[in-house]
């Protein structure tokens, strides 16, 4: 606006906190100041989290959120804030960084902490609670809550003084810049980074099953949440694969009265940690609590519904087997999409 007052400020003493441009945003969207100071939390996430809550601190010091309420009131009297010349590349602490908030992330989290006690550490995680990727069954079978499975407790990254961006997967990474990108193009600065993303199912190349939407995995939280709520609407459920992460879940599903089908390629069920003997004992255990086993069959097929939804299983024998939901346990494969694809 021409007859906007200009504010310059000094390049020398800008440390990029980018107010300035949140400021003319938040005037001509008329943000109130709580909707102001949560864009800074998205945009310079640095919360500290206090009794459960997160109080809005600071990427570089801790008056960011002051400065930028500042810079709103005075947008919106009739200021208009100018760099006067290039800014600063910034300034910030030494910080790390790590993707994923599971058992090992969240272990060399505390060592990290332990060796380095002041530094900025941040954590970005698929799913909202750190849990025990064993005891995902225990939860998925309703013998524990989230809480249950947690095994360093609720106050964790609080205690550790670590800031956890929760339920965001991480988009790319920019080494020249030193920056993760997650979300809606959010962005997170680093000196070190730690890739923890570890291993994620595996949908062999079946007709239908990469593009159902009742096709899950059974390897994060967020997964055993979505296989809850789909056994929420129907309870046959239709396993490929019957090793250690195959029967975990049935052994969950059953324990809730679903009728169970495992489809297995090998002979014989754990085929990986098994023998003959010892994987007779497991199977006759798993039978006996109403599951069902095809060994030396694989789906070849499937049947959907208008929505995409597969509502039957063709297999190598040419038999259909009816399902509410199909869970993949057939292998993994490492997470390594976001290291491919910079230059790591």
């Amino acid at each position: 606006r021409e007859e906007m007052k200009r504010i310059f400020i000094d390049p020398a003493k800008c440390d990029g906190c980018k107010n300035c441009t949140l400021a003319c945003m938040a005037s001509h969207q008329d943000m109130t100041p709580l909707q102001v100071l949560a864009e800074v939390a998205l945009h310079h996430p640095r919360p500290v989290r206090r009794n459960g809550r997160y109080a809005v601190a600071a990427v570089h010091d801790a008056h960011i959120a002051c400065r930028a309420l500042v810079a709103v009131i005075l947008h919106q009297a009739g200021f208009h804030i100018f760099l006067q010349g290039p800014a600063h590349t910034g300034r910030r602490a030494v910080g790390d960084v790590a993707v994923a908030a599971e058992d090992r992330a969240v272990a060399a989290l505390a060592v990290l902490r332990e060796f380095r006690p002041s530094d900025t550490i941040t954590v970005i995680s698929i799913d909202e609670h750190v849990h025990s990727r064993c005891m995902l069954h225990k939860f998925l079978g309703h013998e524990r809550t989230i809480q249950g499975i947690n095994f360093v407790g609720e106050d964790f990254f609080e205690k550790k003084d670590i800031f956890h961006i929760p339920c965001q997967t991480v988009s790319r990474i920019d080494t020249e810049a030193k920056l993760v990108y997650y979300g809606e193009d959010y962005s997170v600065p680093y000196d070190k980074l730690l890739i923890a993303t570890g291993s994620g199912f595996f949908i062999p190349p079946i007709p239908h099953f990469r593009e159902a939407p009742n096709v899950f995995g059974f390897r994060d939280l967020s997964d055993a949440l979505k296989i809850d709520e789909a056994f929420g609407k129907g309870k046959r459920v239709f396993i490929v694969g019957s090793g250690l992460v195959g029967l975990d879940a049935a052994s969950a599903l059953c324990h809730r009265g679903a009728e169970v089908t495992i489809a297995e390629m090998a002979p014989r069920v754990m085929p990986l940690q098994t023998d003959d003997y010892a994987a007779s004992v497991y199977q006759k255990v798993f039978e006996d609590h109403g599951c069902r086993f095809l060994l030396g069959i694989g789906a070849t097929d499937a049947v959907v519904d208008s929505e995409g939804n597969i509502t039957e299983v063709i297999l190598s024998t040419g038999e259909h087997v009816p399902c509410d939901f199909i869970i993949m346990a057939a292998g993994v494969r490492p997470r390594i999409q976001i290291a491919q694809a910079s230059s790591i």
